[in-house]
């Protein structure tokens, strides 16, 4: 299957705010867009994406449609099956190598249960995961916008550009999402049937239970997490 994609600037704009917001050609007016984030009061995130025509799709969303693994099932049962999918990765991250991951997990003080964990690092070493990278660093976002970017002119004006995202943490609906994912996890074990029970939410390095900050990847990219669970 092979991956919708924005096929114009005007397809992706309803979407976004400021979603025909372009920078053309000085970079400098890229710095001078990031200098008014700095300059405004709220906890700001960012994404860097090195193709504007690109939609945000997790990893393991990616995977999962473009091997046409939906197919194995009938449609109704979709949903079960994208999550044994998660479940079998984050298996296999567990016996991987004699159990390396969860020893190193557990002799750093985490729940070897704790699949949330399992899943942030996973997400810095390549494994397929349901979420999806931000930083509160917004010139990180920028270097992973332009970071091996591969440039071939194109008459589709979508296609000379990268996108660089910005939300607000604190919106009303950032919290709604975080204070439901907050009460359906349990306060030892954070299994992935648990997690599944939330359909999105923003994952912060800063909450206790979650431990998510456990490699030196998400620390250097000050790093937080988008979490979807929809196949």
């Amino acid at each position: 299957m092979i991956l919708d994609e924005y096929k114009t600037i005007q397809d992706k704009e309803p979407f976004f705010k400021n979603g025909n917001l372009l920078v053309n050609i000085n970079i400098n007016q890229m710095f001078d867009k990031i200098a008014e984030f700095e300059q405004q009061k709220g906890s700001w995130i960012y994404r860097g994406c090195s193709e504007a025509k690109h939609r945000l799709y997790c990893s393991a969303q990616r995977l999962y449609m473009r091997q046409d693994l939906h197919k194995q099932v009938p449609e109704k049962k979709i949903s079960e099956h994208y999550k044994k999918f998660i479940t079998d990765l984050i298996a296999n991250c567990k016996s991987w190598n004699n159990g390396v991951v969860k020893k190193l997990l557990v002799q750093s003080g985490i729940d070897e249960n704790n699949d949330l964990a399992y899943l942030s690092y996973m997400q810095h070493f390549g494994v397929p995961t349901p979420l999806l990278d931000f930083t509160f660093n917004p010139y990180v976002a920028l270097f992973f916008a332009i970071d091996n970017m591969t440039y071939t002119p194109s008459d589709n004006e979508i296609d000379n550009y990268f996108s660089l995202y910005w939300t607000y943490k604190e919106q009303t609906m950032f919290q709604g999402w975080v204070y439901v994912f907050d009460k359906n996890l349990e306060k030892k074990d954070i299994s992935y049937e648990t997690i599944d029970l939330n359909n999105m939410s923003i994952i912060l390095p800063d909450h206790e239970l979650y431990k998510i900050i456990n490699s030196v990847n998400i620390i250097n990219q000050q790093g937080l997490f988008f979490y979807n669970n929809h196949p």
